[in-house]
């Protein structure tokens, strides 16, 4: 009499065939969910964080959005403006840069302006983001790509398309400015019925529309 171990349905053979046919599909499973996530099929999709910063703020909501994405899964690759001269990434076909700044004066700052006018076919035919900092997006009726001046006469002049945009407020930091800077800050804050405490620190950064932002980033 055959011993029962031996028998189709238990032959470890068999048994072994089953659970490894199981594995390699499981892992094709995953391999196929992954390749849907990634633009190339085989490595994931970085994202390119350009940026200039004056004060600090701008650096902080790169920072902010760095952080959602990594928790996304995504790759980051920090790109700061110092010159404008900067290299364009050679891979923006399957990867996507988002670039930010604030304004100073009523321009956005010449690193991002400049790396912007040198790469602008690129940029506008890539998949391309841009935000700006300014205070007078602290009111809400100034607090979108649409409603703030500052971002919309930037786009129209510079002929500057990215696929998404947004307006973020800043902060003040009376204190840490220089005299001539905190003066011409508290008459601009005046004429838009802002704070003029010279002893005043305040951040008007709206960090859920940050992270909302963020969140359009991967869509």
């Amino acid at each position: 009499m055959p011993d029962r171990s031996t028998r189709a349905g238990n032959h470890p053979s068999l048994t072994q065939h089953l659970a490894t046919s199981c594995l390699v599909g499981l892992i094709a499973l995953e391999t196929y969910i992954r390749s849907q996530h990634s633009p190339t099929g085989s490595q994931l999709m970085k994202y390119y964080l350009a940026y200039a910063s004056h004060d600090g703020q701008t650096k902080k909501i790169i920072g902010k959005i760095s952080e959602f994405l990594e928790k996304n899964g995504e790759k980051i690759v920090f790109l700061p403006l110092i010159t404008g001269m900067e290299q364009l990434p050679p891979d923006l076909k399957n990867n996507r840069i988002l670039i930010g700044s604030p304004i100073r004066y009523g321009f956005h700052l010449r690193p991002v302006r400049q790396f912007i006018s040198r790469n602008l076919a690129e940029l506008n035919q890539a998949h391309t983001a841009f935000f700006s900092v300014n205070l007078t997006a602290r009111k809400p009726e100034k607090s979108t790509p649409q409603t703030n001046a500052y971002l919309r006469k930037y786009l129209e002049k510079s002929k500057f398309e990215p696929k998404k945009a947004a307006v973020f407020a800043g902060a003040l930091n009376y204190p840490d400015y220089k005299p001539w800077d905190r003066v011409m800050i508290q008459l601009i804050m005046k004429m838009t019925n802002g704070p003029t405490d010279p002893k005043l620190t305040v951040e008007f950064t709206d960090w859920n529309a940050v992270e909302h932002f963020a969140k359009e980033l991967t869509q």
